[in-house]
């Protein structure tokens, strides 16, 4: 059981973002992958789970192995004849893509939480765009309609996260600098 996830993990041995995963997460796995008790030499032995409710564990040392791996740098998955795939492969897939759906989930409420917390703290829009300097009329309904400050709030959050979703995450208002190469300067570092 396991192959085809225990062969994407075998190649991704070398990866200096493995290191970041937490030592109890790879002894799980490394009853799945031997070959990172070479890598981490000081890992202690796997010990096989008593009860097979206890299989969630080595799911979830997969789980983070792959986070640990993304965070040095983006991980694309691709799995081939899914219909070959035994019952234990299929039931970690699954928990991997609830896991994502999960994380998809929570990134839309967090947005919504914090987008909403925004649109009804005290102050003004414009004066924060203009950085407290009165604008003549035409400068503000210019931005009025930038920033769609006239729309409904559900309009307003449906632009916002059009554009987040299309890698348009604005520009930010000190920086004056486009928000998404701001982010992956930080990356890069």
């Amino acid at each position: 059981p396991f192959e085809p996830v225990a062969d994407i993990l075998r190649g991704a041995l070398a990866a200096p973002g493995l290191a970041g995963a937490s030592p109890g997460w790879l002894v799980e796995v490394a009853r799945l992958v031997p070959e990172l008790r070479q890598r981490f030499t000081s890992l202690p032995e796997p010990v096989r789970p008593a009860d097979s409710n206890e299989g969630w564990r080595l799911f979830e040392g997969i789980a983070q192995l792959l986070l640990a791996l993304a965070g040095e740098r983006p991980v694309a998955i691709a799995i081939d004849d899914l219909q070959w795939c035994d019952e234990d492969t299929g039931n970690l897939l699954r928990f991997l893509v609830r896991r994502l759906v999960m994380l998809a989930a929570t990134l839309l409420a967090s947005s919504f939480v914090i987008f909403s917390a925004l649109f009804i703290a005290p102050g003004n829009p414009i004066a924060t765009l203009s950085g407290g300097r009165s604008l003549p009329p035409a400068s503000v309904a210019i931005l009025e309609r930038r920033y769609h400050l006239n729309d409904a709030f559900f309009v307003r959050y449906w632009h916002w996260l059009n554009g987040v979703v299309h890698g348009d995450l604005g520009v930010s208002i000190t920086l004056r600098e486009d928000v998404a190469t701001l982010i992956s300067y930080g990356i890069g570092t």
